[in-house]
């Protein structure tokens, strides 16, 4: 992984879990999903679990930190020839560092949808110690 895209990852976690607009309810962990459709164009859905289930990942006010984040990854794989279809960010407390999953070819790799939403989210669920 290159610096650029290691830090845009590393500022990823520092939003989600300090930013006052960008922070979602306590929880033990949470996964992220990103959805590329070109630059700007950005897909978003998570979840914030916790021992006992899992609500959606909400920010309380404003999207655009992520989004602009999410942008640069973007624009950073298209200049490395290989642009993100969807990338899945997922992060353990106590220290929420990222472990990140990029997919270069299934945009919907990842995706949510009301036929799967009981197994797809179980499966974004970030397993403590690793993936």
């Amino acid at each position: 992984m290159n610096d650029r895209k290691a830090t845009l990852l590393e500022e990823l976690g520092r939003l989600i879990r300090t930013d006052s607009d960008v922070t979602c309810e306590p929880c033990d962990s949470l996964a992220l999903v990103l959805q590329f459709d070109g630059p700007s164009s950005t897909g978003m859905s998570g979840y914030c679990f916790v021992s006992n289930g899992s609500r959606p990942f909400a920010p309380d006010s404003n999207f655009d930190p992520i989004c602009d984040l999410a942008d640069e990854l973007y624009e950073l794989s298209s200049a490395e020839g290989r642009p993100l279809q969807s990338l899945l960010v997922r992060m353990v407390g106590p220290d929420w560092s990222p472990a990140v999953e990029e997919e270069f070819k299934n945009r919907n790799r990842w995706q949510v949808t009301p036929a799967n939403l009981d197994t797809m989210v179980e499966s974004l669920r970030p397993k403590p110690g690793g993936d």
